[in-house]
């Protein structure tokens, strides 16, 4: 078949694939896939001299080509004069920078088309959520402790007493176990500060398991040295971390002074949740439970007051334009617009 490769074979595996073709096909070919033969290039390795510093190579490899590339796209994402890009941008070295000018996010242009009750009830959807997740991260946390109490329902090889007293004492760790794993989980931040990593959150989540292990073997210790008429060791900090070498009686001093420079309204919620508090452990975690809590207080009102003066502010904007709603005048007649 004489067509474009001809009848005749190429004895000899290093002649050029490309010699029977047609010239033009051959030299698009060529041109198109920017590479050089095997035959034409042992020639030209042969016949070109060495580089030197008159007469510098003009010709450079796809490698070498890349590599100016990278390199030129460094120095542009280096220099502080190249377009900024928002972080959703998978290019940060300013690419794209153009179509990016008019970018808003989805839940500022849905924040934008809300209304002031549509805010407030996000604002307090995203806390009672925040709460919920905690709940299922600390029923996590306490697997065994449910795993127990199943099968101490089911039967399934619970004893006669247990059977007895219908798996009170499983019922009651069970209920210890999850209420002081969200205690833990809350007190240490988790899902609180901004947006963490998934990564980052399990380990808050495992950080808090482990708290709640340690202060259970604490509580042991102290029960079976009340028992043998042993003193208990020092008091030993859960959250903080840190081996104190202090009496219970200076370190529950210690806590005292810090409960009476809170609010009169948490001192009475720290009183109330340290009534049947069985160690100083227990008594530490209820403190940083309330100053946990205050914060997150603190940062939902500094939301809801945002909100409350952005639609003032768009409201005292209408107003100026004449585009004065009725609610709008029902709230300033009513006194409600502050």
């Amino acid at each position: 078949m004489g067509w474009f490769w001809g009848s005749s074979t190429s004895s000899n595996p290093s002649d050029d694939p490309l010699q029977n073709l047609d010239p033009e096909l051959r030299d698009f070919l060529r041109k198109e896939s920017h590479l050089q033969q095997p035959s034409q290039q042992r020639p030209q390795k042969q016949k070109s001299a060495p580089p030197t510093a008159a007469s510098p190579t003009t010709t450079s490899s796809p490698t070498s080509s890349a590599e100016a590339t990278r390199s030129s796209t460094t120095d542009a994402s280096q220099s502080p004069s190249h377009p900024p890009v928002p972080p959703q941008s998978l290019y940060q070295d300013g690419r794209y920078a153009h179509l990016w000018k008019t970018y808003r996010p989805l839940s500022s242009i849905e924040s934008a088309s809300l209304s002031e009750p549509d805010k407030l009830r996000r604002i307090m959807e995203a806390y009672n959520d925040r709460k919920s997740r905690i709940g299922e991260a600390a029923l996590e946390n306490c697997a065994i402790e449910q795993i127990a109490l199943h099968d101490c329902y089911h039967n399934n090889g619970a004893t006669i007493g247990q059977r007895l007293k219908l798996c009170t004492d499983e019922r009651r760790k069970h209920d210890r176990c999850f209420t002081l794993q969200a205690k833990f989980l809350t007190a240490l931040g988790y899902l609180a500060e901004g947006e963490k990593s998934e990564a980052e959150e399990e380990r808050v989540q495992m950080h808090a398991d482990r708290l709640y292990h340690r202060m259970l073997v604490q509580e042991g210790e102290s029960k079976k040295a009340l028992e043998e008429g042993r003193k208990t060791m020092g008091a030993k900090p859960i959250l903080s971390g840190e081996q104190s070498a202090q009496s219970e009686a200076e370190a529950e001093a210690m806590l005292e002074t810090q409960v009476a420079r809170m609010p009169p309204n948490l001192q009475k919620a720290y009183r109330d949740g340290t009534k049947n508090a069985k160690s100083l452990a227990q008594k530490e975690l209820e403190l940083k439970l309330l100053q946990r809590r205050m914060n997150v207080d603190r940062s939902v009102s500094a939301e809801v007051e945002k909100v409350m003066k952005e639609e003032k502010r768009a409201r005292d904007e209408r107003r100026e334009r004449g585009e004065e709603r009725i609610g709008d005048r029902m709230r300033r007649w009513f006194g409600s617009a502050e």
